[in-house]
């Protein structure tokens, strides 16, 4: 009998220990979160027009990047940030890069070109050029403006279209008996019948300390030491 009660207590313990040791649950590879971050060189991302003459005009060059880990779509603005409205008002804007031009008209009627896409660890250089209409009279001397440019990014959406026949599960995508797939996507994979295992393997065990326990006394009563 003791035996019997020794082998269950080693049972236990082993069982024990293999729970201390078994972390509960499956172990997943998390993506990193989406980062969106797209920065620009220079930093300042504004010209200051004054001094010019009627005919003249400036030119930048602004770097976009994407420092990020998500690709993007992104677009450029502007807005008057000091200065005279009616220089503003004349100032003819051209904005392009190394492939086509993305926007040319006065500067304060742009409200931003097309949507433009970049990958991670890409960038795009904008040619800015800011001209001073020849036709321009006296009324402007004298005046000047500060523009500043603004971009705006986000994550790039994804567009793989919905399946032909929702009714119908796609191929590869999960059989009867397949792991079942939770809400936030993770499989659940059949971790109730090892926490049994862990629960059951820790009852032993400490029934078979308590029966050691009680055969201990017993042998210490028997032998007039208690």
């Amino acid at each position: 009998m003791q035996i019997v009660f020794k082998g269950l207590c080693l049972y236990g313990i082993i069982a024990f220990f293999f729970l201390i040791l078994k972390p509960f649950g499956s172990t997943v590879a998390l993506d990193a979160a989406p980062v969106v971050d797209l920065t620009t060189s220079p930093e300042n991302r504004f010209i200051e027009v004054e001094n010019l003459k009627p005919g003249d005009y400036m030119t930048r060059f602004i770097t976009v990047n994407n420092e990020g880990n998500q690709d993007v779509n992104y677009v450029m603005t502007s807005q008057k940030q000091s200065g005279s409205d009616l220089l503003f008002e004349q100032l003819d804007l051209s904005v392009a890069d190394d492939k086509t031009t993305l926007y040319q008209g006065k500067m304060h009627e742009f409200d931003g070109f097309r949507t433009q896409s970049l990958d991670v660890n890409s960038h795009d250089e904008l040619q800015v050029t800011v001209e001073f209409p020849a036709e321009s009279g006296n009324e402007f001397q004298n005046l000047s403006t500060e523009v500043v440019f603004q971009f705006l990014a986000e994550e790039q959406t994804d567009t793989t279209p919905a399946p032909s026949n929702p009714g119908q599960p796609d191929e590869g995508l999960g059989h009867p008996g397949d792991d079942t797939m939770l809400p936030d996507g993770l499989p659940q994979t059949g971790e109730e019948p090892q926490t049994l295992f862990y629960i059951l393997g820790g009852i032993i065990f400490a029934i078979g300390i308590s029966i050691l326990i009680i055969t201990r006394q017993k042998e210490l009563l028997g032998r007039g030491m208690v």
